[in-house]
């Protein structure tokens, strides 16, 4: 059986306009992201990575499927 949680991890991100939105990237939000990734260890990455929603993706693609007929 195979499992997938969805995670959340915190990152933050510099940029030149107190409205996010005018001046922040898509480069810019990647960098940010895989800089909060290197900079974590194994052990704070496992801790402070939050896995919630957990499901059975046979089940989860079973469901899926029957909405689509």
């Amino acid at each position: 059986m195979t499992y997938n949680s969805m995670g959340f991890l915190g990152f933050s991100v510099n940029h030149e306009t107190e409205d996010p939105y005018l001046s922040v990237t898509a480069d810019d939000l990647r960098k940010a992201i895989i800089k909060r990734l290197a900079d974590c260890s194994d052990s704070d990455l496992l801790s402070e990575v939050e896995l919630s929603d957990t499901y059975n993706e046979k089940e989860w693609e079973n469901k899926n499927e029957s909405k689509s007929l």
